[in-house]
């Protein structure tokens, strides 16, 4: 049976945080929690630490122990640490260095700004699945009230042993301002998404992980800029907006960790208005979205198409998006890896742009976007470029790119403090109270990082661009294998009700489905259901039927044989027999000469009269 005292004790533990009650109340406290400790038997301590370390009120008791520990003396303190026994500190261990470690790289980083900052430590302590868990925050308090407190890090570990675990952190950062724990997790921290049905499309998680997309349209309307058509107005709104956004989310993330990755955190800006520019001739085209069959883009994976011409290559509509699905030998960062494009094509302008996305291992990654861009692979060819085979156009685009940076690098870094110095005085702004002790433009720093990114990233780019333009042939040239229908992870229940259900019935699933998140899309290669890797039957070692991939060639044709057309030469079927009734026959030609675009277009719903101008209507 637990003595008096030790019940008395758990009574005073257990009640709301003592340091925020008047004074005297603490110090009535203090005595009452002296004498009850002094008359607890050893038997006890045991009880008192399971207690300590159990219920729904964990903050409040370690809160008010760690208080008490503090006002006694050094005979007592003694006495108290028999509660958590020494053994405790190995297995605590990890938590404890990372403590040190950050809260030291924390004092170190303020010291370097000279900025007024005092260092608090957050526990909150959460149950999961009937383990505890805390998250240490480490969070920088700025006396200059614009700049309010700032997320340093934070780190979430479990432990059987809570208490110990609190007490031996307070220990550790004795020498911050302040260390208290809460219950339950930060009301700041994001939830997780629950992705949408069509997720895997990067249209889709683009517009689900980003509030400003939503924002925009009305918000560019509301202030009078268009949309339509790239202005410096429309772009300068868009950068405010974007950055509005990154800021605030990066107040609640881990300043530590985006120091740490300054050189891709400073380009979050830059890449979200590039990929908006490209989402937005998406949307403006009409949402078209063109899923290709796996067995189709395993066939485009090693087609060379260095050798047809930039002109030849046409498109469906000025704006699209093709999804490859992951690339597992398209890795452009670690756990990324290519899943599909976003196309611009203006034959009138001489300029096709290819914006590759990827796709993340973990969620998380995903909904991180502000911290670390996304990695993106992008390639624009134009002018004379547009004159020549594919091969050398790419060579020319990342050759000159090479030379941007290289020139970029040349310059070095450059202290710009005097040119924002006098911004503010034209402004009117006092720099003294802008928080900013220095500005330094590290492009050459950026470029030097991004031109060993080029390197490392060429031959990706070129393998992602055979995909890109294979797929954009084959929208061309087999025309009869695209269908615009539900994306495959739509309710086969709900498409037979939308498809051959009476027409209010049709009206409505339709409508849920959009509501949902589903969605039409162009269905590309469904005719190739084999696949075109060689493989054993596993009974005899006899080769099934696949496909010996085809290739492009560009064809004498014309007076005397002097005009050439690009054409490809059909794939060879091996060992025939075991599927493929849909057979490609013939030399397909994908010059716009040859090619009935007349078909094309009545295929993909093009109403416009002029090809390139028409947007479908679905």
């Amino acid at each position: 049976m637990n003595s008096t005292a030790l019940n008395e004790l758990k009574k005073m533990l257990e009640q709301s945080n003592l340091v925020s009650k008047s004074g005297s109340y603490i110090d009535g406290s203090i005595e009452s929690f002296y004498q009850c400790f002094a008359k607890v038997p050893d038997s006890d301590f045991e009880p008192l630490l399971n207690w300590l370390n159990a219920g729904s009120r964990l903050a409040d008791k370690i809160n008010n122990f760690i208080f008490y520990y503090l006002q006694f003396d050094t005979e007592v303190d003694e006495d108290i640490g028999m509660i958590l026994p020494d053994d405790k500190m190995d297995i605590e261990w990890e938590t404890i260095q990372w403590l040190e470690e950050s809260f030291n790289e924390c004092t170190e980083h303020y010291e370097e700004c000279q900025a007024p900052v005092e260092i608090f430590v957050a526990g909150y302590i959460e149950k999961d699945q009937g383990q505890t868990v805390i998250r240490y925050r480490i969070i920088g308090v700025d006396s200059r009230q614009m700049n309010g407190p700032m997320l340093w890090d934070e780190i979430t570990v479990s432990t059987n042993n809570p208490l110990g675990n609190s007490f031996y952190a307070f220990l550790t950062l004795s020498g911050c301002a302040g260390v208290v724990f809460y219950d339950g997790p930060p009301t700041d921290t994001p939830k997780s998404i629950s992705p949408a049905p069509l997720f895997k499309y990067h249209p889709v998680r683009y517009s689900q992980t980003r509030d400003y997309v939503k924002q925009l349209p009305e918000a560019l309307r509301t202030a009078g800029i268009t949309s339509h058509g790239v202005t410096i107005d429309a772009l300068n709104y868009v950068a405010q907006v974007v950055a509005m956004e990154i800021n605030n989310k990066n107040s609640k993330s881990s300043l530590r960790y985006r120091r740490n990755k300054k050189i891709e955190g400073m380009s979050a800006i830059e890449k979200e208005m590039d990929c908006y520019q490209m989402y937005s001739g998406f949307v403006q085209s009409g949402k078209k979205i063109f899923d290709l069959n796996p067995p189709l883009v395993e066939m485009f994976r090693d087609t060379s198409v260095d050798a047809i011409p930039v002109s030849f290559i046409t498109s469906p509509f000025p704006a699209y998006y093709l999804y490859f699905g992951k690339q597992d030998h398209l890795q452009i960062s670690t756990g990324w890896h290519i899943d599909g494009v976003y196309i611009q094509h203006r034959p009138e302008e001489k300029q096709i742009e290819f914006w590759f996305t990827s796709c993340a291992d973990k969620l998380e990654d995903v909904q991180r976007w502000h911290e670390t861009p996304e990695p993106s692979l992008v390639c624009v060819i134009s002018d004379k470029q547009f004159e020549l085979n594919l091969g050398k156009a790419i060579d020319s685009v990342i050759a000159l790119r090479r030379e941007e940076l290289l020139e970029r690098i040349a310059e070095g870094d450059q202290d710009r403090t005097e040119e924002l110095k006098s911004a503010a005085i034209e402004a009117g702004e006092n720099f003294d109270s802008m928080g900013v002790g220095m500005l330094i433009d590290i492009g050459a720093t950026s470029s030097q990082y991004q031109l060993d990114k080029l390197g490392s990233t060429v031959a990706t780019l070129k393998a992602a661009l055979s995909l890109a333009v294979n797929s954009m042939c084959y929208l061309t040239a087999y025309p009869d294998d695209i269908d615009l229908d539900w994306a495959s992870e739509t309710p086969r229940s709900m498409v037979e009700r939308v498809t051959k259900g009476h027409p209010n019935v049709k009206k409505n699933t339709e409508s849920k489905l959009l509501s949902t998140g589903y969605q039409k899309v162009y269905l590309c290669g469904r005719k190739v259901s084999q696949d075109p890797i060689v493989e054993a039957d596993g009974v005899n070692g006899k080769k099934r039927t696949h496909w010996r991939r085809f290739h492009w060639r560009l064809q004498p044709y014309g007076p005397k044989r002097a005009l050439r057309k690009a054409i490809i030469i059909e794939a060879t079927l091996i060992n025939p027999g075991a599927g493929f009734e849909d057979e490609p026959t013939g030399t397909i030609y994908i010059d716009r000469n040859v090619v009935d675009m007349a078909s094309v277009k009545k295929k993909l719903k093009i109403t416009s009269t002029k090809y390139w101008e028409g947007v479908g209507d679905e």
